[in-house]
């Protein structure tokens, strides 16, 4: 009896351990697991105790990485979101890419304060300063969002720390409001049409001016609803915003490939400026070589197209890439 109890007792430790998959993979110290939220406007709580009524640290974002601490419990994971631990349902968590790829629905956030905004190791405006962002600066990478106005976020230098919501646009909400799409999600331009494309309007209605026409996988940050079937949008990480028509724009996420490339190509240069805004006097954000590769956004009605490059978004001359682009449709 005491050497069936002994090998019980080792089977319980052990499925205690590890959990397994559907597909047979177990959850291991260690993981990179994906928030994967089946709504896309809503974010997972980062809780402090493996309960649903326990206090939420922060809520995080489809496709925010954590770090998973210990293997799941009751359907709870204890995971990581440096400086945070805290515990995540696991329903709402999947291990990579392929079938339960996660939903990108992290935003796009521009610093609107004129003072800028300090990155802080932790969120209060004693903390230790980490980076300064100036005025119009994008912050690309919004982890979640605190109940106390701070914004959970990735630099580039490869540090997590916080910025005040209030320095920021658009600003983000610790509560889900009711609205179909509240202001700070993305979405995609999804035409059932691939071979046209979505116009982003001077004014929501479709008798006003194109300001461009945008492919299918494009990302738009929502800043908020016309109310008429148009959302207000701003292209992801640039200046760029108008009216588009929500029929043809999807919460779910949608591939980048989905866009067409080009090549520069300019008869008479090596190089070629990659602009802010459409026009030659605007700041030059990026010079291209001959021959490299752009992924073509949008196409604006006069000769411009809407690029991104080397992690830069900006503009080109029509006429300076391979294949041609043209705003009508053929």
């Amino acid at each position: 009896m005491k050497k069936l109890l002994a090998v019980l007792l080792t089977l319980i430790l052990v499925l205690t351990a590890c959990a397994a998959l559907a597909g047979g993979e177990t959850f291991t110290p260690g993981m990179t697991l994906y928030v994967n939220n089946p709504d896309p406007t809503d974010r997972l709580n980062l809780r402090t105790e493996p309960s649903r009524d326990a206090l939420s640290i922060g809520k995080y974002y489809s496709g925010v990485r954590v770090e998973l601490l210990d293997a799941p419990q009751n359907g709870w994971a204890h995971v990581r979101i440096a400086p945070y631990e805290g515990y995540m349902d696991m329903a709402y968590l999947t291990p990579g890419l392929g079938e339960g790829e996660p939903t990108f629905s992290m935003p796009c956030l521009v610093v609107e304060s004129a003072q800028g905004a300090v990155l802080r190791s932790e969120p209060t405006p004693a903390a230790e300063a980490l980076y300064r962002f100036e005025k119009g600066s994008f912050v690309y990478n919004v982890l979640g969002v605190l109940q106390s106005g701070w914004i959970h976020v990735h630099h580039d230098a490869g540090e997590n720390g916080f910025l005040p919501a209030d320095a920021l646009t658009p600003q983000l909400s610790f509560d889900k409001t009711e609205t179909t799409v509240p202001a700070g999600y993305s979405a995609y331009v999804n035409n059932p049409d691939p071979t046209d494309r979505l116009n982003l309007r001077a004014a929501p209605s479709a008798n006003a001016d194109s300001l461009g026409k945008y492919y299918n996988g494009v990302e738009v940050l929502v800043l908020g609803d016309a109310g008429n079937g148009y959302w207000h949008v701003q292209v992801n990480c640039t200046k760029t915003a108008g009216y588009m028509d929500a029929a043809f724009l999807t919460t779910a996420y949608r591939d980048a490939t989905l866009r067409p490339t080009a090549k520069v190509r300019n008869a008479n240069a090596e190089l070629t400026n990659i602009r802010s805004a459409p026009s030659y006097a605007s700041e030059v954000l990026y010079t291209a070589e001959n021959g490299e590769g752009l992924a073509v956004m949008g196409v604006t009605p006069d000769g411009w197209l809407h690029v991104q490059t080397e992690g830069i978004f900006g503009y080109i001359r029509s006429e300076l890439v391979t294949p041609e682009f043209s705003f009508v449709k053929e």
